[in-house]
């Protein structure tokens, strides 16, 4: 039996929080050109910084200088939109600006930091996921009605909400959504739904598991899913699912780029497959992962990280190097039962 995530089963509802910084021209997003934020600065690298959380309390760790600011976060679950942490518990949302972001330009991007705020609390019903979509955040509920969250707004600190359209009614009990380029794909009952330009294409899955959950390094083109006792992996581009066995797989994120999948087992091992399911290395990481609060696994270009509860740290894995435990980062008070990472 899958274990629950807590803030899933009662409506199942998508908040699609956006990244303004999405759009690929100088006109996406008048109020903030860019990407750029005032009091920001602008810098040559990515930004990554990791959000651990223990129902109670988070920690903004910088991945580059080490330096860490712990927030009150009440929540049941904690995801992210690149820059914005969403605390869930209770049908109220905590917003944690994490500020560290990434705007896509073209051939190049722009690279944000800030200081990190808590910038307070909005109403949402039970079952509330994050994912990525366009110059909105977006509310979706399992009926398909959709409110929207300014973006602009949110990045001066203030939540204001709209009615919106609702989603396509294809979509039966939406439960994941990831955003890739100007894609908004959502794990619905029956297949994937992928959004482009108005479009909606829903993608059957390859057998008869439906995904809970969509990993990928953020903005690849490659989507990864488990499937019961299976992982698959979906090309956007093509709409064709790949299936490969891995032992009792827990989650599992798409690399994209020729770079392979990862797997993390419920033994705790940390797997890594090419793009024909053939096994390039194994790395044994936790001891007894609490199934209650399942670890997260989330990569971005080229590290992986896995929470480590019962240790009170976050691995840092090396993908390219036979997954490498490159480092192993501290949380102090702060016990990782919740992980996301930000800057991208």
């Amino acid at each position: 039996m899958r274990p629950l995530r807590p803030l899933l089963a009662v409506t199942s509802i998508v908040l699609v929080a956006a990244c303004s910084s999405s759009g690929d021209d100088d006109t996406a997003g008048d109020q903030h050109g860019h990407g750029h934020v005032e009091g920001t600065v602008e810098e040559a690298e990515a930004q990554h910084r990791l959000v651990v959380a223990d129902g109670e309390r988070a920690s903004v760790i910088d991945l580059l200088d080490g330096s860490a600011e712990t927030f009150d976060l009440p929540a049941d679950s904690v995801q992210t939109d690149g820059r914005f942490v969403f605390g869930g518990k209770d049908g109220t949302a905590t917003v944690l600006d994490a500020g560290s972001w990434t705007w896509p330009h073209g051939d190049h991007n722009h690279y944000y930091r800030q200081d990190a705020a808590q910038l307070g609390d909005t109403e949402l019903a039970d079952g509330t996921i994050v994912g990525a979509f366009g110059s909105d955040t977006l509310a979706i509920d399992a009926d398909g009605a959709v409110t929207t969250v300014d973006r602009d707004a949110l990045e001066d600190g203030e939540l204001t909400t709209a009615a919106d359209d609702d989603i396509d009614s294809s979509c039966d009990d939406p439960d994941g959504a990831v955003r890739t380029g100007e894609q908004l794909v959502i794990a619905c009952a029956d297949g994937v739904l992928v959004t482009e330009d108005g479009e909606n294409d829903l993608v059957p899955y390859p057998g008869e598991e439906r995904a809970h959950e969509l990993g990928q390094r953020p903005r690849a083109t490659e989507l990864a899913a488990v499937l019961g006792d299976e992982v698959a992996v979906l090309d956007l581009g093509g709409r064709t699912w790949t299936t490969m066995e891995s032992p009792s797989p827990l989650a599992a994120v798409a690399l994209g780029a020729d770079l392979g999948v990862l797997v993390l087992g419920e033994d705790g091992t940390l797997r890594h497959y090419d793009a024909a399911g053939e096994q390039l290395a194994e790395r044994p990481l936790l001891e007894n992962p609490d199934l209650e609060y399942p670890p997260s696994l989330v990569a971005d270009t080229s590290r992986a990280y896995v929470n480590d509860a019962e240790a009170s740290v976050v691995h840092e894995i090396d993908y390219a190097d036979s997954l490498r435990i490159a480092r192993g980062i501290q949380t102090g008070d702060v016990t990782p039962l919740h992980l996301v990472e930000t800057g991208w």
